[in-house]
């Protein structure tokens, strides 16, 4: 007797979490992360698909099925690891999990990104753990490969990542204003940042537009002396990454804006606001350590077209209603 097939699941990030955890609930899998949540959309919906493993995944990594025949994944890496071990783990098992497809977005979870252990900081710790996690997957040629993706700490807890993948040939983008990541000097470490400024890729229904977290960067510099001369330096690099990625101007998506403090919130709504008024009242502002210690804020966004599908809160179903679906079967 064969087992009912698994139900539509949403992959969701919710920001705002005690402990980095992936939790089954109706409907849904969410990623927590303790990352504070500040205004905006309590919670990111990557995509919906059909799940391909349980609730507890499978080595450590949640798998959906899209209907494209791409994929969503997520995994938390275990709680025993180290920075580079724990970004090695989690891309080598994102990376053997592709079956052909094409990474086009991640996102990842770092906890303590600025802290060191070591004598390294925890975040040129974890760009060696992801380059050798390529390097064994691709070979040293991998560059290509690299998508769109962002680097943010959170307050503890175990690394986490999630990302997207499909069919289609993604293009990747750069910003001739910005040296290419992976190309960065090694006074940023011996092993350079690994993804690309901005990705796009088409399908047979839709247009899709993944921008990296951007900041105030200059060639490979940290500039701006204060929160609004980052600001300004950080929309100018959005507004030339939109360009670049032929965004149609005004299109809605999913934007997320962090900050290294807090009480810069009013500044960044205004900043925002000033900037791309179409991205309000949807952003969603996190308090959130960045890759670089000199760096106030950082921005990123997902796009869609000709359907937008922009992130908003979600009304969470009761457990316990039978019109709300477990993603996976008894």
């Amino acid at each position: 007797m064969s087992l009912p097939a698994p139900n539509p699941c949403q992959l969701i990030v919710r920001p705002g979490a005690r402990q980095t955890r992936l939790l089954p609930e109706p409907g849904a899998m969410i990623l927590e992360i303790p990352m504070p949540w500040l205004a905006g959309p309590r919670e990111e919906l990557i995509a919906t698909g059909t799940p391909l493993t349980g609730p507890e995944g499978k080595d450590g990594l949640f798998l959906t099925k899209l209907p494209d025949g791409g994929l969503v994944g997520a995994a938390v890496a275990p709680p025993d690891l180290d920075p580079h071990a724990a970004a090695r783990f989690l891309y080598s098992r994102m990376l053997s999990s592709l079956s052909g497809n094409r990474l086009q977005r991640i996102w990842n979870y770092i906890p303590g990104i600025n802290a060191e252990g070591n004598g390294l900081e925890n975040y040129r710790a974890f760009n060696a753990g992801r380059q050798a996690a390529f390097i064994t997957a691709h070979g040293p040629d991998f560059v290509p490969r690299l998508p769109a993706a962002s680097a943010l700490g959170t307050n503890g807890g175990r690394m986490a990542l999630c990302f997207l993948a499909g069919p289609g040939e993604p293009r990747h983008v750069e910003n001739p204003e910005q040296v290419p990541a992976f190309e960065y000097p090694a006074e940023y470490g011996a092993s350079p940042p690994s993804f690309a400024r901005a990705t796009t890729v088409s399908d047979a229904s839709r247009q899709s537009y993944f921008l990296s977290g951007t900041a105030s960067i200059k060639g490979h510099a940290s500039l701006g002396a204060d929160f609004a001369q980052q600001a300004g330096l950080t929309f100018d690099n959005v507004r030339l990454m939109f360009s670049r990625m032929a965004l149609p101007p005004g299109t809605p998506g999913a934007w997320k804006i962090f900050l290294r403090h807090r009480a810069d919130l009013p500044a960044a709504q205004a900043a925002l606001a000033a900037a791309f008024p179409e991205a309000l009242p949807d952003a969603m502002f996190l308090e959130a350590d960045i890759c670089r210690a000199s760096l106030l804020l950082e921005v990123e966004a997902t796009f869609h077209t000709p359907a937008a599908l922009a992130a908003r809160d979600r009304d969470l179903p009761d457990p316990s209603a039978a019109e709300t679906p477990e993603c996976f079967p008894n």
